[in-house]
């Protein structure tokens, strides 16, 4: 068993005098005194004692040391635990508490803490020391966000572990402020990115509210997103990029924009004019990605086209007319001419593309794949998709940002779409037990997890599925390190809308 071990001194010198040779006979007296030692032992291969220790927000921290007193009476050792956040510089402790063992209630922030445990011998006044690093979790530090309906027009948010069999909250948000409801809820939008504090946001019908990311407590309303407040607040999507140079607030069918890089903190200037002053309605957007950026199309509805955002000039702008008789974009599209289309997805592009599915007025289903890099985005392929895909009746669609398919869902049933592949490019790949299942988001967190997760819904009742599949996007197979490929959670409240959230030390 591998153990680190600390100790006070064993022996207090009283008086000493030591010669290795001696001319003269010494004739002295010395007097030694005993006054033993404390060893504290952390093993390895204890969990109640082992340096690393972890504990979830609002439960048990129980921490157990192994103590050896040589020579000692315990009746005459004191304790002592104390924490500091480790980021903290010339930290000061704060005591947790005085008993032997420690065993209380936690409710520390979730962060990473440097935990001390002290055991003093009063007699001497001497002190041994053992350091502990202390990972303090809640049910919000990596996990899904559950909007759910609690009662007429009342939302409150839960929360589901990533991991399987993980924790699980319920009512987080009226916990955490003083029992009230989020009314007319319709989204959350989170952003945690680099150059920009993580903001949470809780999207309303009429308004909105800005949340604590961390324990999800109310910090304002959504008045406080703009310098200048517009006289309606309908917001349907913010979108930012990595970099956190920039957000869209998509309110009331106008695009107002953060420049968080040079005016922070978060606030919108006034409503972007479009580019030709044609009156415009933009609900949501697609986007390409390259590392860190994001471009965005916003699509007008009012006008059946796509606009975007000229980063160089800080105004909205046209595409530019792509002429579809010519053989080399005989297979592209114009995004300017586009009216009597209705979207059903608008992709989450990664790797320089973003996959786009549309109903047109001819009756069919239509694919318009934009490709680009952080700094651009063009128009490059459009194709018609069989209508036995159904793609019109989906509950909801959602291509995976990592790898080239597309999933939907009908019902209580899920499908894979994979545009690349010639013959039979979509299929069945899973069916869920329960006939009354209605699948209404589906989402991915990581491109090193093989993972999506699904959130539907049951008469009243939401559940939220944790899905491994394949890279070829089929469900996995169940494996012996690996025996359920599909978990669920619930039944929580009915699920309006899901969200990921990683809680960043």
């Amino acid at each position: 068993m591998k153990t680190l071990k600390y100790n006070i001194p064993g022996l207090c010198l009283a008086a000493c005098s030591l010669l290795a040779q001696s001319c003269y006979e010494d004739k002295g007296n010395y007097d030694y005194t005993d006054v033993g030692s404390i060893v504290i032992e952390q093993p390895s291969d204890v969990l109640e004692s082992k340096v690393l220790q972890s504990a979830m927000q609002d439960e048990l921290l129980h921490v157990v040391p192994v103590i050896h007193f040589n020579g000692v009476d315990e009746s005459n050792v004191s304790y002592v635990w104390d924490y500091v956040v480790q980021t903290v510089q010339n930290p000061e402790f704060t005591v947790l508490s005085t008993e032997r063992e420690l065993n209380v209630t936690c409710n520390l922030a979730a962060d990473k803490y440097d935990l001390r445990f002290k055991a003093t011998n009063n007699v001497t006044g001497i002190s041994a020391y053992a350091y502990y690093q202390l990972t303090v979790m809640s049910v919000t530090t990596r996990c899904v966000l559950l909007l759910c309906e609690v009662g007429d027009n009342e939302f409150d948010i839960s929360s589901s572990s990533i991991s399987v069999g993980g924790s699980v909250g319920e009512h987080l948000y009226s916990q955490r402020n003083e029992g009230k409801r989020i009314p007319n809820a319709t989204k959350l939008v989170y952003w945690n990115n680099i150059h920009s504090d993580q903001f949470l946001w809780a999207l309303q019908s009429d308004g909105g509210q800005t949340l604590s990311p961390f324990d999800l407590t109310y910090q304002g309303e959504a008045t406080d997103w703009f310098f200048e407040v517009p006289s309606a607040i309908r917001p349907t999507n913010i979108y930012g990029d990595v970099n956190g140079d920039a957000y869209f607030i998509l309110s009331d069918g106008g695009i107002y924009v953060v420049n968080n890089e040079d005016a922070p903190p978060f606030k919108a200037g006034i409503r972007q004019p479009a580019p030709d002053d044609l009156d415009y309605h933009v609900e949501a957007a697609c986007n390409v990605a390259n590392r860190k950026a994001r471009v965005y199309a916003f699509w007008d509805s009012k006008n059946g086209r796509f606009l975007r955002w000229d980063k160089n000039n800080g105004c909205l702008a046209l595409f530019d007319a792509v002429d579809t008789s010519l053989p080399e974009n005989a297979d592209s599209f114009d995004p300017n001419k586009l009216q009597g289309y209705v979207p059903l997805f608008l992709g989450d592009g990664v790797d320089g593309k973003s996959y786009n599915l549309f109903k047109g007025d001819d009756g069919h289903m239509h694919l318009f794949l934009f490709t680009g890099t952080g700094n651009n985005i063009v128009p490059s392929e459009h194709r018609v998709l069989p209508d036995e895909m159904q793609l019109d009746k989906a509950s909801c669609i959602w291509a995976h940002r990592y790898t080239d398919v597309i999933y939907y869902a009908i019902g209580n049933k899920i499908y894979v779409y994979e545009p690349n592949v010639p013959v039979n490019p979509y299929h069945l790949v899973y069916t869920d037990e329960d006939p009354n299942m209605c699948f209404i988001e589906m989402y991915n967190y990581s491109q090193y997890d093989h993972n999506i997760f699904a959130a539907g819904n049951s008469g009243n009742d939401g559940y939220l599925y944790n899905i491994s599949i394949e890279e070829s996007g089929d469900v996995s197979l169940p494996e012996d390190d690996e025996d359920e490929v599909i978990t669920r959670n619930g039944p929580f409240e009915r699920i309006v809308d899901i969200e990921y959230l990683l809680k960043d030390y």
